[in-house]
């Protein structure tokens, strides 16, 4: 418990904003705890910056298709994307993770060079739970009652 407590009693005092702080935190009877806090990130840390993804290809090996790592992620991924791209809004981990400024361009290649077709409204259909579908059938004002034939 007392790691616990030295925590919240160092988040509960104030820290200067200079570029580094001291502070002694009280132990009830054992001896006062000195920390110091740096702003400055240690000189031995890795570097903050994103490696490009050019940097990335130069070191990966292609599958036997031609297929890099972020472009067979991209086939795990793909079916959750819309065909129009240009409203569509990638997750984060594209860029922060493998560097894939561009993720649309990335389901485009993989279309144009036939790893992935875009679905048909009966595809769309077969994959939706029964509520879904009702809720689109009130919106557009059509009975809701009976089964899901396809």
């Amino acid at each position: 418990m007392d790691l616990f407590d030295t925590f919240k009693k160092l988040f509960h005092h104030s820290i200067d904003n200079t570029s580094a702080a001291e502070q002694t935190l009280p132990r009830g009877n054992n001896p006062p705890v000195k920390i110091t806090f740096s702003r400055e990130p240690p000189a031995d840390s890795p570097s903050p910056d994103i490696v490009p993804l050019s940097v990335r290809l130069k070191k990966a090996v292609p599958t036997m298709r031609g297929l890099y790592p972020h472009e067979i992620l991209m086939l795990e991924y793909a079916h959750t994307y819309s065909t129009d791209l240009s409203h569509q809004h990638f997750q984060g981990f594209w860029y922060y993770e493998y560097s894939v400024e561009h993720p649309g361009d990335v389901v485009k290649s993989l279309e144009k060079r036939g790893f992935i077709q875009p679905g048909n409204l009966r595809s769309a259909i077969e994959n939706q739970t029964v509520p879904v579908i009702k809720n689109e059938l009130r919106a557009i004002g059509q009975k809701v009652s009976g089964k899901r034939l396809i």
